[in-house]
């Protein structure tokens, strides 16, 4: 009972503070405003507090630019806990964008909506991201291209990372660096998550996003670490295949030791 009445709070607090930032945020964007990077940072730090969302960070992200972050992806919580991290925006798949609420939050974040089995959309895509890239942006990218299970790291799309070449083309940047970033659910309520605990947090198949997120915001108190790799400078003879293999190999490496507590065995 108590949880709940927690969780109703502050679900009542984050709809308050969302409907008295939105025209703020409606009008930097407009406007082109500095502010429109910092009022996203402060909603995820907001919402992260409010929800009991512990973030241990290990590293940090770089001050090099264009920068792309490379990272895993687990859970809808993963956009709460990177982008209360840093100002930076995201990469998604536009079926986010067809989610009442979710693509309101998604546009407000400046969030860039692809579509990715249609080839004619590819290069209108890429200029967006190279776009936000030049002006300084971090831009996220979940490179596997769904969210896994919170046991392993999937497969990545080396289509994904077409932006960093493009930016390196047309738009006559020299490097782009790409940074390799972790996430890793440790912990509920103070205990440490095993095989079966880790699925928690995963939104995975064909789950439903109103009630998984429910379910898991019923479960207040997680723990999560976010390991950050060092930024590996690209150029234009580096291939998208080479990019998107040692980015996978780098946040493993680190998925595996944090919640394994074993060597990467660079194998599957």
């Amino acid at each position: 009972m108590i949880e709940t009445i927690k969780l109703v709070l502050a679900l009542l607090v984050i709809a308050l503070v969302t409907l008295f930032l939105f025209p703020f945020q409606l009008v930097a964007l407009k406007l082109n405003l500095g502010i429109a990077r910092k009022i996203p940072l402060f909603w995820h730090r907001m919402v992260t507090k409010l929800f009991g969302i512990r973030i241990d960070i290990k590293g940090k992200l770089s001050k090099e630019r264009p920068l792309l972050i490379a990272a895993n992806h687990i859970s809808w919580m993963d956009i709460l806990v990177i982008g209360s991290i840093d100002e930076l925006c995201f990469i998604s798949k536009h079926e986010i964008n067809e989610l009442p609420g979710a693509n309101v939050l998604a546009r407000m974040q400046r969030t860039i909506f692809v579509v990715r089995d249609k080839r004619r959309e590819v290069g209108k895509q890429a200029r967006e991201i190279t776009e936000r890239m030049l002006s300084g942006d971090p831009v996220v990218l979940f490179a596997e291209g769904t969210t896994g299970d919170g046991q392993r790291v999937l497969g990545f799309k080396s289509a994904l990372f077409g932006a960093a070449h493009y930016a390196m083309g047309e738009q006559g940047s020299e490097n782009v660096f790409v940074q390799p970033v972790a996430i890793s659910y440790k912990k509920l309520h103070g205990m440490p998550l095993g095989r079966t605990g880790r699925t928690l947090s995963a939104w995975t198949g064909d789950m439903t996003l109103a009630p998984h997120v429910l379910s898991v915001l019923r479960k207040p108190a997680w723990d999560v670490v976010v390991n950050v790799g060092d930024p590996v400078a690209i150029n234009k003879e580096t291939k998208r295949r080479e990019v998107a293999a040692e980015m996978r190999k780098q946040i493993r490496s680190m998925f595996v030791q944090e919640n394994f507590g074993r060597p990467f065995d660079d194998k599957g």
